[in-house]
């Protein structure tokens, strides 16, 4: 089963500025690979591209950003950033 609330909390905990989302690359293809009929483009660069096509109808599109901000957190959460700034 897909715990997309442990998920989120394990990509909060490796942020990565843009362009450089290697861990976060890495740990989101590991869990699509678990999915059968999904079609995976990966890049020379960290940007993912996933198609899922099922009978005959229209497509939804979904975008997501995987990059985050060079911040200092100020929260004691159990999901807190494990890297500094």
């Amino acid at each position: 089963m897909l715990d997309l609330y442990r998920i989120r909390k394990d990509l909060h905990k490796i942020p990565e500025l843009g362009f450089e989302e290697y861990k976060t690359h890495k740990y989101i293809l590991n869990i699509l690979k678990h999915f059968k009929n999904l079609k995976i483009h990966v890049f020379n660069f960290t940007g993912i591209l996933i198609e899922y096509s099922y009978g005959k109808g229209e497509y939804k599109l979904f975008r997501a950003d995987m990059d985050a901000l060079p911040i200092k957190e100020e929260t004691d959460c159990d999901f807190q950033s494990k890297h500094r700034g």
